[in-house]
């Protein structure tokens, strides 16, 4: 539909010539203007803390969006778990795709924007999106300064599709991105500078997001996010040893980290969960581990409807694997499960682009990896959305957690109660 919609443009500019307009002229040094850009990559504009902050101060409005962005959080990791190989370990970033769908929520609207909203537990429509969107995005980075976190922001736009000015200036004011029109015939150098711009964000983690050209797309939506955290209490790496994990593929040898510590703890009839505090306790690593004959099918659901750990700590003897993860998959199969399937056929999104006839978002893209060692733990994640065309024990009680099965993690911010990113490990 791009081909036949630029072919049309070709015609509409060769008519004016004959009726004594300058259109084809001036769209020849459009192009020109435009490849000159190509001389400096995309700027970079994560918010970047200079004075920490307790608490990402929410208002009691916002405190309920955190409620809906945990459902939607949990019901991603569902959706995924049940559609991907279940015996691959796989890692996502919700906030990432959450970022990414909430600038295509201002980009379009009707039915497309409702289903949006509908699946983020939004009533109250794109205003309220928009103002807990910014607040995350500035205050992830100044709760603990002993941290890193870097999100950022960007459109990159067919030349041909000029962006709105109104989307811009959301863009900026709302999500700290950059809107760029750059000429998509230059292919090779419009996926150079995506990837470049993907690498940096990630601290080249992601170093490619984009590799192959995709003649049906007429802008990218794009969201990045980088995590590093030193645990609060690390393991010694002396008592890093192999053990056995038990998988679904049968039992294999791999390395285990252990170490006693004094952390929250909890046990039910589904699983067992464990949450290791991160940089200056603000973040915190969270694993759950299913109960014998439990299945991680059976611990997301319990992992949503619980109210978290409770303040109290306990002694507990933490064996757990030493790990690295990395996925690439499109999540558009789960998005559609979850209730947004309109903005995946003809919508409109003229509150994005000039351009009058409908088009559609045709695949999410999603990109993470996580290590996580006797240090600490770094992530990185990255969505794209192509627009298409149409301690000392005393007398306390020791308990023991050892993650020799697939298990179920999270890195969360505890203060907002924010979800960074989640996974299934399940040794492969």
């Amino acid at each position: 539909m791009k081909t036949i919609c630029k072919n049309i443009g070709y015609l509409i500019a060769i008519l004016s010539l004959f009726c004594g307009c300058e259109v084809l002229n001036q769209s020849e040094d459009k192009d020109t203007m435009l490849s000159d850009c190509f001389s400096e990559e995309i700027s970079v504009r994560s918010p970047m803390a200079s004075k920490q902050i307790n608490t990402i101060s929410l208002s009691q409005n916002q405190k309920n969006l955190v409620r809906g962005y945990s459902d939607f959080a949990f019901d991603l990791l569902d959706s995924l778990y049940v559609s991907e190989d279940k015996k691959s370990s796989f890692v996502i970033s919700p906030l990432s795709i959450y970022m990414d769908l909430a600038m295509a929520a201002n980009g379009t609207s009707g039915k497309a924007r409702d289903e949006i909203l509908k699946a983020f537990k939004l009533d109250e429509g794109v205003s309220q999106l928009n103002s807990f969107c910014r607040t995350i995005i500035e205050g992830l980075p100044a709760v603990d300064l002993s941290s890193t976190v870097k999100m950022a922001n960007a459109i990159i736009v067919d030349s041909y599709y000029p962006v709105q000015e109104s989307f811009q200036k959301e863009m900026e004011d709302v999500f700290y991105g950059v809107a760029e029109s750059l000429p998509f015939k230059e292919w090779d150098r419009v996926t150079s500078r995506i990837n470049n711009w993907v690498n940096d964000c990630t601290e080249g983690l992601i170093p490619t997001m984009l590799d192959r050209y995709d003649e049906a797309s007429f802008a990218y939506l794009l969201n990045a996010m980088y995590f590093k955290a030193d645990m609060v209490y690390p393991f010694d790496p002396k008592s890093t040893v192999d053990r056995t994990f038990h998988s679904s593929e049968g039992d294999f040898s791999i390395p285990f980290m252990a170490g006693e510590f004094e952390i929250r703890y909890e046990s039910n009839e589904v699983y067992s969960a464990i949450s290791l505090p991160l940089g200056n306790s603000k973040f915190c690593l969270s694993v759950y581990l299913p109960q014998a004959e439990r299945d991680i099918a059976e611990v997301i659901p319990r992992i949503k409807e619980s109210s978290g750990f409770s303040s109290d700590t306990k002694d507990v003897i933490v064996v757990m694997p030493k790990f690295k993860t990395r996925s690439a998959m499109d999540v558009k199969p789960a998005l559609k499960k979850m209730g947004v399937s309109y903005i995946f056929g003809p919508c409109d999104f003229q509150n994005m682009l000039e351009y009058s006839l409908p088009l559609m978002i045709g695949s999410v893209l999603h990109k993470a990896t996580i290590s996580v060692n006797e240090k600490g733990i770094e992530a990185a994640a990255a969505t794209n959305s192509s627009i298409w065309g149409s301690s000392t024990l005393d007398d306390r009680t020791t308990y023991y957690f050892t993650a020799d099965h697939p298990f179920v993690y999270l890195i969360q911010e505890k203060t907002s109660g924010v979800v960074l990113f989640s996974g299934v490990f399940t040794g492969k």
